[in-house]
Formats: structure tokens, C-alpha cells, sequence
């Protein structure tokens, strides 16, 4: 041990500096990696997720890059994440060695490797507990498809649970619609089952600023141009639209509201003020940053941590199939197309719009007034798209798969 210690201190005095601090953070690492091996000898699924994490130090402390800080927050986020796994495998230990249960096995030995096993537990979790968790919040920013991704969501859950016959009902858990309740209710405010199958995703029109108690959010954010215009539309052709025949021209809309922006310094729409206008219509001044709770500082790792998925309309199909399998753990057929194209796109509910987003064409002042409008969710979206890529190479890298850009659904 004595010979081992002399060479390499040597090693190290004949090394550069930046080499030297590589090889001792390494070393920092290692010791780190043996404290908790022996920590959690006598629990080999703790010992698993631990070594597992710490593997992505190793990349950083090669190239010297490593500072000392960020180190310290990746180390952070990892040891809160196996936290939360812990305790959610404490709870299901507990539970079934109260009920007697002999045919589950035994939670404390599973081991952990992927979001989508970790998902998974934790909505048999939600299913367990004695109170309503707000596991899974979908965020339902108006006019970007959410009455659309709702239904194909339930559609592609179909058969997930159909072979499962210790289900009371055809699933075990389900999505379910709340219209524009608002978050600071739940759970009192809440559904908690829908024709007898438990609620564990809610999709409210709401900011996600209103929510403190989710475990996982989901939102599609649009093209901020396209968002506007059919705003407009729905309120001037809606047949729900109770004050359609007052609406006035897109011209004289969109002067009301970039006035209101500019004299009034407003940055952001919010719901918690009074109607924008007395067409009882939508406010455009940068919805889509009011509801994800944006702004300019928030990066693309952000968004991610912010949201499980942050999907975008332009891959509307796609975003709802990466929704799905981060909301239930698995992935459906319709969603895989590794070994075949499918090009077959979903059929979407229009509310008796004749006018949308992206076929109306805009005058070059109007392209002008709705730009001022939505400067924030311009970079929202951006970043929201650059995210998504992300968040798609992430489950197709962890399931080997490639996603179909437009599901077909049988």
C-alpha cells in the first residue's frame, strides 16, 4: 500500500495542473462511489441506483470541466431523485406487509432503472395512497389541441390494462378532463374516478404557477402567431362562443390589446384579472408564458425540469405519444415505429372554426401587432421545441425505438 501511495504521488507532482485536479477529482469520485457501496451492501436495489448515478460524474472529471458547484448540484438533483424512489418503496413495503399480501413481491427488492419503471411505481403508488396525489397534471393552454390530446390520450391507454385481471374495472387509472377549474382547489375541486376508474392526471385550463402538489406536468405549446389567430377565430366563430356576432375586426382586436399592453405595461396575460375585453374573448398578450410560467431567464433545462414533456402542435401526434408513455410508463404500438413508417394523422376537434391558425393569411401590419403581442412566447416556443427534441431522444434512447411522427390509430 506504501509503494502504491509513493508512485502516485509522483505521478501527480509530474503531471500540469489542470491534469493533476483531473486525476484527484477522479479519485474524489471514487471514494465517494466505495463510502456508498458499503453504505448499501445489505440493500443491493439502493446500491444499483447509486452507482448507476454516480457513472455520470465520470465524463466531467475526465476533461478537468467539472466545477465544484456543479458537481455539487447534479449530486443534488441525484440524491433527491433515489430519495423519492426510496420513500415511494418504503410506502408499497408497508402497505402490503399490513394487508398480508403474499402474491405481490417483494417492492424493496426492485431495482430501479429508467423513468418510465419509476412512473410505473408510482402510479401503483397513487392507486395505494389514502389521499388524492396529484401525480400526473396536464396543463391545457387554450387553443393549442388539448380537447384533441385528451381524446387521443384515452385512445392510446386502450388495451394497456385489458389483460390485467386484478383490475375492478377495464383500467386501472385514467386522465381526467376538469375544464378550467382551478389548481389551488385540488383535490377538494376535483374528480376523483370517472365512471369508476380512478383519476391520476387532471388537465385543467390553469397556470401551472397555481400548482404546488404535481409530480410530473405536461403541456404543447404552438406556434405563437398561429395561437393568436385562433383565439380570434374561436371567439368570432365558436358555436359555444356566446358573444360571437360582437366580436369586432382582427385589426380593431388586435390594436385593443396591444394598447392595453403598452399603456398598461402588461407583460403576461392572467386569469386572475377581469375579461381583457368585453367580448369575453381570450387574452393574447403571451398566454402560452402566463400558463407554462415563463419568462426569459428559464433555459431549455428548465422547461425540462419544469415539464415531463413539453410537447409542440407542429408534432402534435408525436407530443401526445411522449405525453402518454411518461404518464403511464408504457409504449403503445401506435406510438412505435421502429421497423415501419405510419403517416396516418389524427382527426382534430375544430368547434365549428372555419378560419385556423396556420392557413389564415395575415396582413403584414397584423403580423407586426401579433409579434408585439407575443415576443415572450415566441422564446418560449423556441425553447420549448429544442426541449421536446430532447425529451424525444431521451425515451427513444431508454425503450431503442424510434417514435412515429404521426400515430395511426386502429
Amino acid at each position: 500500500m506504501a509503494d502504491y501511495n509513493y508512485t502516485l504521488i509522483n505521478s501527480t507532482e509530474s503531471m500540469t495542473k489542470p491534469r493533476r485536479r483531473s486525476v484527484i477529482f477522479m479519485l474524489v469520485v471514487a471514494i465517494i462511489f466505495s463510502y456508498e457501496t458499503l453504505k448499501y451492501r445489505t440493500e443491493s436495489d439502493k446500491l444499483a441506483r447509486i452507482s448507476s448515478q454516480l457513472q455520470i460524474y465520470i465524463p466531467f472529471a475526465k476533461n478537468g470541466s467539472m466545477m465544484k458547484d456543479e458537481y455539487q448540484d447534479i449530486k443534488t438533483k441525484e440524491e433527491s431523485r433515489i430519495e423519492k424512489i426510496d420513500d415511494i418503496l418504503d410506502n408499497k413495503y408497508k402497505n402490503h406487509m399490513k394487508s398480508g399480501d403474499k402474491h405481490v413481491h417483494d417492492v424493496k427488492k426492485v431495482n430501479i432503472q429508467s423513468k418510465s419503471e419509476l412512473v410505473r411505481l408510482e402510479n401503483d403508488h397513487a392507486l395505494e395512497s389514502s389521499e388524492t396525489l396529484l401525480t400526473h397534471l396536464y396543463v391545457h393552454i387554450p387553443k393549442t389541441g388539448g380537447g384533441s390530446a385528451f381524446g387521443l390520450l384515452l385512445r392510446l391507454m386502450q388495451g394497456i390494462f385489458k389483460n390485467d385481471a386484478t383490475t375492478k374495472t377495464p383500467w386501472k387509472y385514467r386522465p381526467c378532463q376538469q375544464g378550467t377549474q382551478t389548481l389551488t382547489t385540488f383535490p377538494s375541486g376535483f374528480f376523483t374516478e370517472f365512471r369508476k376508474t380512478p383519476c391520476n392526471l387532471w388537465m385543467t385550463e390553469d397556470s401551472i404557477e397555481n400548482s404546488v402538489k404535481h409530480s410530473h406536468a405536461y403541456t404543447i405549446i404552438r406556434l405563437p402567431e398561429h395561437h393568436v389567430v385562433s383565439q380570434y377565430f374561436h371567439c368570432k366563430e365558436a358555436e359555444r362562443h356566446k358573444k360571437k356576432e360582437k366580436m369586432p375586426a382582427l385589426d380593431e382586436w388586435l390594436d385593443h390589446h396591444v394598447n392595453r399592453m403598452e399603456s398598461k405595461n402588461i407583460t403576461k396575460a392572467n386569469f386572475s384579472l377581469p375579461k381583457p375585453d368585453k367580448y369575453n374573448c381570450y387574452d393574447p398578450i403571451n398566454l402560452q408564458s402566463y400558463m407554462t410560467d415563463f419568462d426569459q431567464h428559464l433555459s431549455v433545462s428548465d422547461l425540462q425540469s419544469k415539464f415531463e414533456v413539453i410537447g409542440i402542435m407542429d408534432q402534435f401526434e408525436k407530443s401526445v405519444c411522449v405525453i402518454s408513455i411518461r404518464y403511464t410508463g408504457f409504449v403503445t404500438p401506435q406510438c412505435d415505429c421502429t421497423d415501419q413508417q405510419r403517416h396516418r394523422s389524427l382527426i382534430r376537434t375544430d368547434h365549428g372554426v372555419q378560419h385556423h391558425g396556420a392557413t389564415f393569411n395575415l396582413t403584414d401590419d397584423q403580423h407586426f401587432k401579433i409579434a408585439k403581442l407575443t415576443q415572450l412566447d415566441s422564446l418560449l416556443y423556441g425553447r420549448a421545441a429544442l426541449a421536446f427534441n430532447n425529451q424525444v431522444e431521451e425515451i427513444e434512447e431508454e425503450f431503442n425505438i424510434v417514435l412515429c411522427q404521426t400515430p395511426q390509430l386502429n
